[in-house]
């Protein structure tokens, strides 16, 4: 329970509400929730300001039954509530009338309650944009109609035993979709899916072959985003066919071959972002996919064979802004090559992969006008640190490295002596990285706000200025 503070003298409270508000318009979400508690005047001015109470994000205690018990006055106003673990019985009554009516975020994890119960909380929330359902057990002996609509609904989250068509009639206008369901779900996925298809441009789900085949019949279906969960990817390669308004593929677990990549950039013209795996080849590969995806603005490689060799050097993404790389090898320069030709890129990210040289990779830093932040993992390079070109500089603003990578503390002083812009700087467990070193690193950085040093997984010191 939240304790009082100590009461304040009418002189201290004598501020027009106007002033208070301005003050609270200031306070982060659970600041907010604590002045709130402070007094009665504090409490009517945050809950009236709309400004206000949309900050606030209401989370219920564990374990809580939701009955005819529950009291008015364990709840706060707010657009934002969690209920994890609960109980629900009953909310047509009048606790929850006035709550529901400013919702427009619902999230319920591990929570049990029947359909007719759902449905009923789900009519007293008239501006609900987000909803998400968490492995939540909803019991239903009969699926019933649909009698209501939330026409401000956008957003729909459930991984849970069940979901059910008549969700497709409540939210007509469903834009974002994720169904993270077994394989026993299909037919009611497939239904929701149909329902509201002339809307829905975002979906994140399992794309079994029943699915796909299904999804080809949905004519007025136009998806922008596919987040594909799991490894299928004949039927992801199948909806790349039948949906060439994707403009944002993301099927990290599919371990696509370079031929079945050439097929997706040929049948999705507008591709701007693409997360895939990468299949195992025993040589060099030539990622020669990247010739049919002129549009890529961010792209996402993982390689399935820990330090598989690839080569970057005839190819180009002109209008890349991030690039991530994993478990992969860059044949010589072939990555500097490639950036060489990628001049709008502002955000690199490398885990896991081995770099020939760590002068090059310097240089191919301040060959990048536009890059801003970097992310540097276990990285494997040489173990020597080699004079660099006069006068190189990099335009970095935040820096992150961390694991336990070839990278000595000689290489990370060096890296940022040629970044004086950095405004932000991470370093989580990199090897010797003392307090010689730290203060050397704030000597270098004078525009420097937030360092970071990670000394153990459970925590971090913070030596910002």
């Amino acid at each position: 329970m939240a304790t009082h503070a100590e009461p304040m003298s009418d002189f201290e409270f004598d501020l027009p509400p106007e002033l208070w508000e301005q003050i609270f318009a200031h306070l982060n979400g659970q600041s907010l929730l604590s002045a709130r508690m402070v007094c009665q005047r504090w409490r009517a001015i945050a809950d009236r300001k709309r400004s206000l109470w949309t900050k606030m994000r209401h989370r219920f205690q564990y374990g809580l039954q939701l009955d005819e018990q529950f009291a008015r006055d364990r709840w706060t106003p707010a657009t934002s509530i969690r209920l994890n673990g609960s109980k629900i019985l009953l909310v047509e009554s009048s606790w929850w009338v006035p709550l529901g009516e400013r919702l427009t975020d619902i999230n319920l994890m591990c929570c049990k309650v029947t359909l007719v119960t759902l449905l009923g909380m789900l009519r007293r929330t008239p501006n609900l944009e987000r909803l998400s359902l968490y492995m939540v057990l909803v019991d239903c002996e009969e699926e019933p109609v649909g009698d209501f609509q939330l026409l401000k609904m956008r957003e729909f989250h459930v991984r849970a035993d069940s979901t059910f068509g008549v969700f497709g009639e409540v939210f007509p206008r469903l834009s974002s979709l994720i169904l993270e369901l077994g394989c026993i779900e299909q037919e009611r996925s497939c239904r929701l899916i149909q329902l509201v298809q002339g809307t829905l441009k975002r979906l994140r789900f399992r794309a079994t072959k029943y699915l796909a085949l299904h999804m080809s019949l949905m004519n007025r279906l136009q998806l922008q985003h596919l987040n594909v969960i799991g490894s299928y990817e004949v039927a992801a390669l199948y909806l790349c066919h039948v949906q060439p308004s994707i403009e944002e593929l993301l099927m990290p677990k599919v371990d696509a071959p370079n031929s079945m990549l050439c097929l997706i950039g040929t049948k999705l013209p507008r591709l701007r972002q693409l997360e895939t795996g990468l299949a195992k080849v025993e040589t060099i590969l030539t990622p020669s996919f990247l010739a049919t995806m002129p549009q890529l603005r961010k792209l996402s490689l993982t390689a399935s064979l820990n330090k598989q060799q690839i080569n970057f050097t005839t190819y180009k993404c002109t209008h890349l802004n991030e690039l991530y790389l994993n478990c992969l090898q860059p044949v010589e320069n072939s990555l500097q090559a490639f950036l060489s030709g990628s001049q709008k890129l502002q955000k690199l990210e490398l885990f896991n992969c081995a770099l020939d040289s760590w002068s090059n990779v310097l240089t191919m830093l301040a060959d990048l006008p536009s890059l801003r932040h970097l992310k540097l993992g276990y990285l494997r390079l040489p173990d020597i640190v080699t004079p660099v070109p006069p006068n190189l500089r990099t335009n970095l603003e935040h820096l992150e490295l961390f694991g336990r990578s070839s990278m000595t503390s000689a290489m990370i002083v060096q890296l940022c002596s040629l970044s004086p812009q950095l405004k932000v700087l991470h370093l989580c467990k990199p090897p010797s990285v003392d307090d010689s070193t730290l203060q050397t690193l704030r000597s270098l950085l004078p525009l420097l706000t937030r360092l970071v040093h990670c000394k153990k997984p459970s925590g971090f010191v913070d030596c910002s200025n």
